[in-house]
């Protein structure tokens, strides 16, 4: 049987309940709690911006429409054209202009997307 320590005051109160864990320690039943209760077990998918997010999507349809579903893994040399593209984007929003003439959508968005190729590729 493992040892029952005592709960600090401050941690009993937020507990909705207590239970002693592997090393003594209380544990707070939380659904994300980590093994040791250090980092969450499970991703937070909840704190994404899905206004944000629902734009990329977005941006994603329009390329799929022009160019072909799942195409932006097939260009050569991505590296530097996936960066070109996100630097135009940057800077065409640094310098006032919220929405690309092509496609009428943020350019936040297209560089979002152009950022999440790269980093796709890269792995």
């Amino acid at each position: 049987m493992l040892a029952t320590k005592k709960v600090p005051p401050m941690v009993a109160a937020r507990a909705k309940t207590t239970v002693t864990s592997k090393r003594g320690m209380p544990a707070i039943g939380r659904k994300d709690d980590g093994v040791d209760g250090t980092k969450p077990a499970k991703d937070r998918w909840d704190l994404l911006p899905w206004r944000a997010v629902g734009d990329v999507v977005k941006v994603m349809s329009y390329g799929a429409l022009k160019y072909a579903p799942g195409n932006w893994v097939k260009v050569p040399e991505w590296r530097w054209r996936y960066y070109a593209a996100a630097l135009r984007h940057l800077t065409a929003w640094w310098l006032g202009e919220k929405l690309d003439s092509d496609s009428g959508l943020p350019h936040l968005a297209h560089a979002v997307c152009c950022i999440l190729f790269m980093a796709e590729l890269d792995q």
